[in-house]
């Protein structure tokens, strides 16, 4: 195959990989591919398939992992392994998805990096308990954002 057509190639699986319309059945194709940035650009595709997502969520590449973490369309099985994951920045990723289950931003609440800790502050889904837990955390700046987050978890009870 000749340069020109491996260049093409390459641009259109970019451009099907992250266009919301490329039907599932291609994704779930490109999702295979070799190619990292394919693969990273698919895991951050809301219309690729739970399968796809929860196949990408072992991925070894964290980057891809990473936007697997931060997809609205990451199934919850996924998510929960996701929360557990060795690289900080995925697990970041995984307190901000407002899909991800309390008992995930319980155990989140307790992460050693306190990037981890202020994206659970951030997340208005995280249980009181947990927020409260982080109120106290040493780091300021966690502190800070669930005292606020807290705050606004309380205005929101009190207008229903």
């Amino acid at each position: 195959m000749d340069t020109m057509s491996t260049t093409y190639i390459t641009q259109s699986a970019v451009g099907r990989a992250s266009n919301q319309i490329t039907p599932v059945d291609d994704l779930a194709q490109l999702s295979k591919n070799e190619d990292e940035g394919i693969r990273y650009l698919i895991a951050g595709n809301p219309s690729a398939s739970t399968e796809v997502l929860a196949e990408l969520a072992h991925d070894s590449n964290f980057a891809v992992r990473w936007r697997v973490a931060g997809n609205p369309s990451t199934p919850a099985k996924s998510l929960i392994r996701l929360a557990k994951d060795k690289e900080w920045c995925v697990r970041t990723n995984t307190a901000l998805n407002p899909n991800t289950d309390q008992q995930s931003l319980e155990f989140l609440a307790n992460d050693e990096d306190p990037m981890v800790r202020l994206a659970v502050a951030e997340n208005t889904n995280t249980p009181s308990t947990a927020l409260e837990l982080l109120a106290a955390d040493e780091d300021d700046a966690v502190r800070d954002t669930a005292s606020l987050t807290l705050e606004q978890k309380s205005a929101i009870g009190r207008r229903h």
